[in-house]
Protein backbone atom coordinates (compact mmCIF):
# COMPACT_ATOMS: atom_id res chain seq x y z
CA UNK A 1 0.00 0.00 0.00
CA UNK A 2 1.46 3.09 -0.77
CA UNK A 3 2.36 6.03 1.46
CA UNK A 4 -0.28 8.52 2.08
CA UNK A 5 -0.26 11.87 1.00
CA UNK A 6 -3.28 12.99 2.83
CA UNK A 7 -2.23 15.74 5.20
CA UNK A 8 -4.70 15.24 7.52
CA UNK A 9 -3.21 11.47 8.00
CA UNK A 10 0.43 12.83 7.89
CA UNK A 11 -0.29 14.67 10.54
CA UNK A 12 -1.80 12.59 12.78
CA UNK A 13 1.17 9.85 12.04
CA UNK A 14 3.46 12.72 13.13
CA UNK A 15 1.05 13.71 15.99
CA UNK A 16 1.53 9.81 17.45
CA UNK A 17 5.16 9.13 16.89
CA UNK A 18 5.94 12.04 18.65
CA UNK A 19 3.63 11.46 21.53
CA UNK A 20 5.18 7.65 21.42
CA UNK A 21 8.59 9.39 21.71
CA UNK A 22 7.70 12.13 24.68
CA UNK A 23 6.04 9.06 26.50
CA UNK A 24 9.34 6.45 25.80
CA UNK A 25 11.48 9.86 27.15
CA UNK A 26 9.99 10.40 29.82
CA UNK A 27 9.82 6.64 30.70
CA UNK A 28 13.62 6.88 30.71
CA UNK A 29 13.93 10.10 32.24
CA UNK A 30 11.94 8.79 35.44
CA UNK A 31 14.06 5.46 35.09
CA UNK A 32 17.48 7.41 35.23
CA UNK A 33 16.36 8.97 37.93
CA UNK A 34 14.96 6.37 40.38
CA UNK A 35 18.00 4.26 39.32
CA UNK A 36 20.77 6.89 40.07
CA UNK A 37 19.13 8.23 43.20
CA UNK A 38 21.04 5.17 45.43
CA UNK A 39 21.18 5.56 49.30
CA UNK A 40 24.40 7.97 50.01
CA UNK A 41 25.83 4.92 52.41
CA UNK A 42 25.60 2.02 49.89
CA UNK A 43 27.88 0.03 51.28
CA UNK A 44 25.37 -0.35 54.40
CA UNK A 45 23.16 -2.41 51.88
CA UNK A 46 25.74 -5.12 50.52
CA UNK A 47 27.21 -5.36 54.18
CA UNK A 48 24.24 -5.46 56.61
CA UNK A 49 20.81 -7.23 56.21
CA UNK A 50 18.65 -4.13 56.52
CA UNK A 51 14.73 -3.73 57.01
CA UNK A 52 13.04 -0.44 57.19
CA UNK A 53 10.23 -0.35 59.49
CA UNK A 54 6.63 0.00 58.20
CA UNK A 55 6.12 3.57 59.81
CA UNK A 56 8.74 6.69 59.09
CA UNK A 57 10.70 8.02 62.02
CA UNK A 58 8.68 10.84 64.29
CA UNK A 59 11.09 13.41 63.85
CA UNK A 60 11.93 12.71 59.93
CA UNK A 61 8.94 15.75 58.79
CA UNK A 62 11.88 18.28 61.00
CA UNK A 63 14.65 16.30 59.07
CA UNK A 64 12.28 16.87 55.38
CA UNK A 65 12.22 20.63 56.42
CA UNK A 66 16.08 21.47 57.19
CA UNK A 67 16.35 19.66 53.70
CA UNK A 68 14.56 21.45 52.18
CA UNK A 69 15.57 24.90 54.16
CA UNK A 70 19.46 24.03 53.11
CA UNK A 71 18.75 22.74 49.58
CA UNK A 72 18.28 26.42 48.05
CA UNK A 73 21.43 27.67 50.14
CA UNK A 74 23.48 24.79 48.51
CA UNK A 75 22.71 25.62 45.41
CA UNK A 76 23.59 29.03 46.09
CA UNK A 77 26.60 28.49 47.04
CA UNK A 78 27.82 25.83 43.93
CA UNK A 79 28.39 23.36 45.24
CA UNK A 80 27.35 20.30 43.96
CA UNK A 81 28.05 17.76 46.06
CA UNK A 82 25.88 19.15 48.89
CA UNK A 83 23.22 19.73 46.77
CA UNK A 84 22.85 16.23 45.63
CA UNK A 85 23.34 14.86 48.71
CA UNK A 86 20.63 17.03 50.29
CA UNK A 87 18.35 16.14 47.18
CA UNK A 88 18.67 12.34 47.93
CA UNK A 89 17.36 12.61 51.33
CA UNK A 90 15.00 9.82 52.13
CA UNK A 91 13.34 7.56 54.63
CA UNK A 92 16.42 5.24 53.93
CA UNK A 93 19.28 8.21 53.73
CA UNK A 94 17.90 8.60 57.52
CA UNK A 95 18.01 5.43 58.87
CA UNK A 96 21.14 4.71 56.82
CA UNK A 97 22.97 7.50 58.70
CA UNK A 98 21.20 6.54 61.95
CA UNK A 99 22.86 3.05 61.20
CA UNK A 100 26.09 4.19 60.50
CA UNK A 101 26.12 6.34 63.47
CA UNK A 102 25.60 2.77 65.85
CA UNK A 103 28.31 1.01 64.11
CA UNK A 104 31.12 4.09 64.17
CA UNK A 105 30.24 5.69 67.38
CA UNK A 106 33.84 7.36 67.79
CA UNK A 107 32.54 9.73 64.50
CA UNK A 108 31.30 12.72 65.05
CA UNK A 109 28.57 14.51 63.67
CA UNK A 110 31.14 17.08 62.56
CA UNK A 111 33.12 14.89 60.83
CA UNK A 112 29.78 13.57 58.79
CA UNK A 113 28.69 17.48 58.05
CA UNK A 114 32.15 18.28 56.64
CA UNK A 115 32.18 15.28 54.76
CA UNK A 116 28.66 15.88 53.14
CA UNK A 117 29.90 19.78 52.61
CA UNK A 118 32.45 18.84 50.31
CA UNK A 119 31.43 15.78 48.57
CA UNK A 120 28.01 14.73 50.05
CA UNK A 121 29.58 11.73 51.81
CA UNK A 122 31.14 10.50 48.38
CA UNK A 123 33.26 8.00 49.32
CA UNK A 124 34.73 7.16 46.20
CA UNK A 125 35.64 10.84 44.91
CA UNK A 126 38.56 11.82 43.55
CA UNK A 127 39.62 15.56 42.36
CA UNK A 128 42.55 16.87 40.19
CA UNK A 129 44.35 17.34 43.37
CA UNK A 130 44.41 14.27 44.42
CA UNK A 131 41.96 14.43 47.35
CA UNK A 132 39.76 11.45 47.73
CA UNK A 133 37.26 10.16 49.68
CA UNK A 134 34.23 11.87 51.42
CA UNK A 135 36.76 14.12 53.23
CA UNK A 136 39.02 14.88 50.35
CA UNK A 137 42.02 13.67 52.19
CA UNK A 138 45.75 14.13 50.32
CA UNK A 139 47.99 11.28 50.28
CA UNK A 140 50.04 13.44 53.43
CA UNK A 141 46.88 13.57 55.70
CA UNK A 142 45.73 10.14 54.96
CA UNK A 143 49.48 8.58 55.82
CA UNK A 144 49.92 11.02 58.66
CA UNK A 145 46.77 9.03 59.42
CA UNK A 146 48.28 6.18 59.85
CA UNK A 147 46.41 5.05 56.04
CA UNK A 148 47.57 2.60 53.65
CA UNK A 149 48.34 4.32 50.51
CA UNK A 150 50.50 3.20 47.69
CA UNK A 151 50.07 1.08 44.10
CA UNK A 152 47.66 -1.54 45.35
CA UNK A 153 45.76 -0.22 48.41
CA UNK A 154 43.93 3.45 48.65
CA UNK A 155 42.49 3.54 52.20
CA UNK A 156 41.25 7.05 51.51
CA UNK A 157 38.13 5.41 49.77
CA UNK A 158 37.41 3.39 53.15
CA UNK A 159 34.49 5.80 54.68
CA UNK A 160 34.90 5.09 58.48
CA UNK A 161 38.55 5.75 58.04
CA UNK A 162 38.15 8.51 56.51
CA UNK A 163 35.89 9.94 58.62
CA UNK A 164 38.10 9.44 61.48
CA UNK A 165 40.81 11.04 59.50
CA UNK A 166 39.38 13.75 59.45
CA UNK A 167 38.04 13.99 62.74
CA UNK A 168 41.55 13.93 63.32
CA UNK A 169 42.29 16.87 61.70
CA UNK A 170 39.72 19.19 62.65
CA UNK A 171 40.35 18.48 66.09
CA UNK A 172 44.35 18.44 65.78
CA UNK A 173 44.60 21.58 63.90
CA UNK A 174 41.66 24.31 64.77
CA UNK A 175 42.78 26.89 61.08
CA UNK A 176 41.92 23.34 59.51
CA UNK A 177 37.94 24.29 59.04
CA UNK A 178 38.89 27.74 58.21
CA UNK A 179 41.41 27.10 55.60
CA UNK A 180 38.81 24.46 54.10
CA UNK A 181 36.01 26.91 53.94
CA UNK A 182 38.58 29.93 52.63
CA UNK A 183 39.54 27.81 49.93
CA UNK A 184 35.42 26.63 49.19
CA UNK A 185 34.84 30.29 48.92
CA UNK A 186 37.94 31.18 46.56
CA UNK A 187 36.32 28.69 43.94
CA UNK A 188 32.95 29.09 43.71
CA UNK A 189 33.33 33.08 44.53
CA UNK A 190 31.01 33.08 47.53
CA UNK A 191 31.47 34.13 51.11
CA UNK A 192 32.70 32.76 53.74
CA UNK A 193 29.94 33.24 55.90
CA UNK A 194 27.59 31.34 53.53
CA UNK A 195 29.55 27.89 54.04
CA UNK A 196 29.57 28.50 57.56
CA UNK A 197 25.98 28.91 57.57
CA UNK A 198 25.35 25.76 55.44
CA UNK A 199 28.05 23.85 57.70
CA UNK A 200 25.92 25.00 60.85
CA UNK A 201 22.96 23.20 58.76
CA UNK A 202 23.80 20.43 57.88
CA UNK A 203 25.62 19.71 61.70
CA UNK A 204 22.47 20.34 62.99
CA UNK A 205 20.90 17.65 60.70
CA UNK A 206 23.40 15.21 61.94
CA UNK A 207 22.65 16.47 65.37
CA UNK A 208 18.97 14.99 64.99
CA UNK A 209 19.39 11.66 63.49
CA UNK A 210 19.13 9.56 66.68
CA UNK A 211 21.66 6.25 66.44
CA UNK A 212 19.72 2.80 65.00
CA UNK A 213 17.95 1.04 67.47
CA UNK A 214 17.30 -2.12 65.63
CA UNK A 215 19.55 -5.66 65.19
CA UNK A 216 22.04 -5.67 62.85
CA UNK A 217 22.87 -9.28 60.98
CA UNK A 218 26.42 -9.47 59.30
CA UNK A 219 26.55 -10.63 55.69
CA UNK A 220 30.35 -10.48 55.18
CA UNK A 221 33.17 -11.53 56.63
CA UNK A 222 36.64 -10.82 56.32
CA UNK A 223 39.14 -12.74 54.14
CA UNK A 224 43.00 -12.55 53.67
CA UNK A 225 45.62 -14.93 52.30
CA UNK A 226 49.10 -15.43 52.75
CA UNK A 227 49.87 -14.52 49.02
CA UNK A 228 48.82 -12.09 46.46
CA UNK A 229 45.66 -12.94 44.83
CA UNK A 230 43.93 -11.99 41.70
CA UNK A 231 40.17 -11.45 42.51
CA UNK A 232 38.61 -12.08 38.89
CA UNK A 233 40.19 -15.63 39.37
CA UNK A 234 39.59 -16.11 42.43
CA UNK A 235 35.65 -15.24 42.40
CA UNK A 236 33.87 -17.41 40.05
CA UNK A 237 30.89 -15.52 38.85
CA UNK A 238 31.12 -12.19 37.41
CA UNK A 239 27.89 -10.44 39.69
CA UNK A 240 29.37 -11.88 43.18
CA UNK A 241 32.90 -9.98 41.91
CA UNK A 242 31.01 -7.11 41.38
CA UNK A 243 29.69 -7.40 44.92
CA UNK A 244 33.03 -7.90 46.51
CA UNK A 245 34.44 -4.96 44.59
CA UNK A 246 31.86 -2.76 45.92
CA UNK A 247 32.44 -3.74 49.80
CA UNK A 248 36.14 -3.03 48.99
CA UNK A 249 36.71 0.38 47.41
CA UNK A 250 40.10 0.81 48.57
CA UNK A 251 41.79 -1.38 46.02
CA UNK A 252 43.05 0.17 43.20
CA UNK A 253 43.84 -2.66 41.34
CA UNK A 254 42.34 -6.53 40.42
CA UNK A 255 44.94 -7.89 42.38
CA UNK A 256 44.49 -8.63 46.44
CA UNK A 257 47.96 -7.70 48.68
CA UNK A 258 49.41 -10.56 50.47
CA UNK A 259 47.90 -10.81 53.94
CA UNK A 260 45.01 -8.02 53.48
CA UNK A 261 41.94 -9.07 55.13
CA UNK A 262 38.74 -7.77 52.34
CA UNK A 263 35.58 -8.27 52.50
CA UNK A 264 33.50 -10.59 50.79
CA UNK A 265 29.56 -11.72 50.76
CA UNK A 266 28.29 -14.86 52.71
CA UNK A 267 26.09 -15.40 50.07
CA UNK A 268 29.32 -15.84 48.00
CA UNK A 269 29.63 -20.33 47.34
CA UNK A 270 31.53 -20.44 44.81
CA UNK A 271 35.06 -20.07 44.55
CA UNK A 272 37.92 -20.90 42.43
CA UNK A 273 40.94 -22.47 44.17
CA UNK A 274 43.20 -19.01 45.16
CA UNK A 275 46.39 -19.27 43.24
CA UNK A 276 49.85 -16.75 44.23
CA UNK A 277 49.07 -14.09 41.90
CA UNK A 278 51.78 -13.93 38.98
CA UNK A 279 52.19 -11.13 36.67
CA UNK A 280 51.24 -12.59 33.01
CA UNK A 281 53.46 -12.12 30.24
CA UNK A 282 52.91 -12.46 26.85
CA UNK A 283 54.01 -15.78 26.04
CA UNK A 284 52.58 -17.92 28.85
CA UNK A 285 51.29 -21.03 27.31
CA UNK A 286 54.22 -23.32 27.80
CA UNK A 287 52.70 -25.48 25.23
CA UNK A 288 53.42 -22.97 22.64
CA UNK A 289 56.17 -23.78 20.48
CA UNK A 290 57.14 -21.06 17.40
CA UNK A 291 58.85 -24.33 15.56
CA UNK A 292 55.36 -26.55 15.15
CA UNK A 293 53.11 -23.37 14.94
CA UNK A 294 49.87 -23.31 13.13
CA UNK A 295 48.33 -20.18 11.72
CA UNK A 296 44.55 -19.49 11.15
CA UNK A 297 43.01 -16.90 8.69
CA UNK A 298 39.83 -16.15 10.53
CA UNK A 299 36.53 -16.47 8.03
CA UNK A 300 33.30 -14.99 8.04
CA UNK A 301 31.21 -15.73 11.35
CA UNK A 302 34.21 -17.57 13.03
CA UNK A 303 34.17 -17.10 16.60
CA UNK A 304 37.20 -18.03 19.35
CA UNK A 305 35.11 -21.36 20.89
CA UNK A 306 34.27 -22.40 17.05
CA UNK A 307 38.34 -22.10 16.59
CA UNK A 308 39.06 -23.40 19.92
CA UNK A 309 37.08 -26.97 19.52
CA UNK A 310 38.34 -27.27 15.69
CA UNK A 311 42.23 -27.46 16.96
CA UNK A 312 41.46 -29.09 20.00
CA UNK A 313 43.22 -26.22 22.53
CA UNK A 314 41.65 -23.84 25.05
CA UNK A 315 40.77 -20.37 24.14
CA UNK A 316 42.78 -18.93 26.79
CA UNK A 317 46.13 -20.26 24.95
CA UNK A 318 44.85 -18.69 21.93
CA UNK A 319 44.18 -15.29 23.75
CA UNK A 320 47.60 -15.83 25.16
CA UNK A 321 49.01 -16.74 22.15
CA UNK A 322 47.81 -13.87 19.96
CA UNK A 323 47.81 -11.57 23.42
CA UNK A 324 43.99 -10.86 23.06
CA UNK A 325 42.52 -8.87 25.45
CA UNK A 326 39.23 -10.09 24.92
CA UNK A 327 37.24 -13.10 22.21
CA UNK A 328 36.39 -10.48 19.68
CA UNK A 329 38.17 -11.25 16.38
CA UNK A 330 37.26 -10.07 12.67
CA UNK A 331 37.37 -11.40 9.14
CA UNK A 332 41.33 -12.22 7.87
CA UNK A 333 42.86 -11.99 10.92
CA UNK A 334 45.80 -14.37 10.99
CA UNK A 335 45.45 -16.07 14.59
CA UNK A 336 48.46 -18.00 15.88
CA UNK A 337 47.25 -21.57 17.22
CA UNK A 338 49.63 -22.68 20.10
CA UNK A 339 50.60 -26.43 20.09
CA UNK A 340 48.41 -28.64 21.61
CA UNK A 341 49.60 -31.34 24.51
Amino acid sequence: MPFSTDPLNTRERITAIRSKFICSTWLVFVLATSLSAQDVLRWLELRYLFVLPESLPADYGALTSLVREALPEARHVRNEHTALFLRKHSVRQVYGISMFKSLYRDISDSALALAALLTGLNEVYLDKAEQAGAGRLSVFQAMKCGLRVDALIDERFALPENLMCLQFWIRTYPGYLNRLFYEASQVHQVSEIEYRQLFARLLNYFSQIPQAQIPLVEKTLRQQHPYAVSMSQWIVLRSDLKVTEALNTVLRTDVIPPDYPVWISKENKVFNTPVKYTKPSRRQDKDYSASSEIRHVVKRGETLTQISKKYGVTIESIQRANSLRDDKIFEGQVLVIPHRP
